[in-house]
């Protein structure tokens, strides 16, 4: 009876430390304005369903995360322009051209989770005094 429970307490730390083995990034994925150059949007993207090998499923839920993270950029930014309207093509266009991807995860095999910033000298005060021109060049 003794090794009974000499082999479940061996077997159990033998599971216990297995599943301890995976690596756990410690990534902040808070969002938001940073500072006034700096805005930070984090998204979650799942592949679509026709989506059938390994490398469709990462690629249809990587674009899925960064076409999410665009709308989020886009929308708090047209929150800071004084006529919100107008000037959505070029809105368009700049965080198409400053746009950088920080931090990107392929989940479980399941989801993407990415990081991206767009970063401008003085960036909330362009886009708050609708300068957004400027940043076109």
């Amino acid at each position: 009876m003794k090794y009974i429970y000499i082999a479940v307490m061996i077997l159990f730390l033998f599971v216990s430390c297995k599943s301890a083995e995976k690596t756990v990034y410690n990534v902040n994925l808070n969002e938001g304005w940073v500072n006034e150059n700096k805005f930070i949007a984090t998204s979650i993207g799942y592949p679509n369903g026709y989506a059938s090998t390994e490398e469709d499923i990462k690629t249809s839920a990587f674009n899925a995360a960064l076409s999410l993270s665009k709308v989020k950029i886009e929308n708090a930014f047209t929150k800071e322009l004084p006529n919100k309207r107008s000037e959505n093509n070029e809105l368009k266009y700049i965080v198409e051209k400053y746009i950088k991807i920080e931090y990107s995860n392929f989940v479980d095999d399941r989801y993407y989770q990415i990081k991206t910033t767009v970063e401008y000298n003085n960036l909330l005060g362009l886009l708050r005094g609708g300068n957004i021109k400027k940043m076109l060049n």
